[in-house]
């Protein structure tokens, strides 16, 4: 599985973000086109670790 993570700044921050005057967050993107956006990148690095021991464990069922 394939998976993007992005830092996101200024313009490219979501409108809930930018109303919290936040600076910036973290986005995940999964193969599955599943988006996930945390305001660290401690949340996001486990949320990219969550996402690679989901596919570990689907590929050793199949």
């Amino acid at each position: 599985m394939a998976v993007s993570l992005k830092k996101l700044e200024h313009d490219e921050l979501p409108a809930d973000y930018l109303a919290e005057n936040a600076t910036t967050a973290f986005q995940v993107t999964s193969d599955a086109g599943e988006v996930f956006v945390v305001d660290t990148e401690e949340e996001a690095a486990a949320i990219v670790t969550r996402l690679h021991v989901e596919d570990q464990q689907q590929a050793a069922k199949d």
